[in-house]
């Protein structure tokens, strides 16, 4: 039986809160090479940004960086792909229970052109002499990319029959992707 202060045995205890969610934050990422395609041993540009990671990290060698940044990566003989990886180390709670860890990766390449070691082409025309009104076939072949003949895109190998009206000089001039031409008559 309880006396007149209050004190009749009853212990007063508030109520708990309900536990409280965090939402996670969405990790985001991003990442740009440029150029998109060199010659071998040439350089690249790396371009990032990241959002809502503990680590951010590149791999080919680079390793942690910066949530954003840039870095020119130099020596690239073959064609790479580079990867940001951006890492929470708590994705949401609840009541004080962690969910784990979460992560995103982006990737974008440089391709490295290869070019042949020679640049080479040959354009020939048959008959090599017409009379006037007559018709020749010029054939040509390279190991280019593209080509032009008399400044007129063609493909890197084939023939086109003409019919000129004087002495005509037909030119070659074939492309590699690596800016690298050679001229054939």
């Amino acid at each position: 039986n309880g006396g007149g202060d209050g004190s009749g045995g009853y212990v007063y205890v508030p109520p708990q809160n309900p536990p409280v969610y965090e939402k996670p934050k969405k990790l985001k990422c991003d990442i740009k090479v440029t150029p998109s395609s060199i010659n071998s041993g040439g350089s690249a540009t790396i371009t990032w940004s990241s959002k809502n990671g503990d680590s951010v990290s590149i791999n080919q060698g680079i390793g942690s960086v910066q949530d954003s940044g840039t870095r020119v990566v130099t020596g690239i003989t073959q064609t790479t792909t580079f990867t940001l990886t951006v890492k929470s180390n708590n994705n949401g709670s609840f009541g004080g229970n962690n969910f784990g860890n979460d992560k995103v990766e982006c990737s974008d390449t440089v391709k490295v052109e290869v070019p042949p070691q020679n640049l080479v082409c040959s354009i020939s025309a048959n008959p090599t002499y017409i009379q006037n009104g007559g018709s020749t076939t010029v054939s040509w072949s390279s190991n280019g990319n593209s080509a032009t003949l008399n400044s007129n895109s063609v493909s890197a190998n084939g023939s086109q029959v003409f019919s000129p009206n004087n002495t005509k000089t037909y030119t070659l001039r074939v492309f590699c992707n690596n800016g690298v031409t050679q001229d054939c008559s």
